[in-house]
């Protein structure tokens, strides 16, 4: 894993929030209703990628601190 993968991760993460704040935009100029089933699967692949992406992260931070730590 290197420091790409994990800008690959939160770009991913980044595209869906933006659809997400998109969505919640559109919705607002129009004065409607929140299409609650397309909100919540874009909670849902919002969370699943900034999980990936924080899981990324940490096991990257644990690679780096077990290498100085290694003599």
């Amino acid at each position: 894993m290197n420091l790409q993968d994990i800008l690959q991760a939160f770009e991913a993460w980044e595209a869906v929030a933006g659809e997400y704040k998109r969505l919640l935009q559109t919705t607002g100029a129009l004065g409607a209703d929140m299409n609650w089933t397309i909100m919540s699967e874009l909670i849902d692949r919002m969370t699943d990628a900034r999980d990936h992406w924080l899981d990324m992260s940490q096991r990257y931070c644990d690679e780096m601190a077990q290498r100085k730590s290694t003599p």
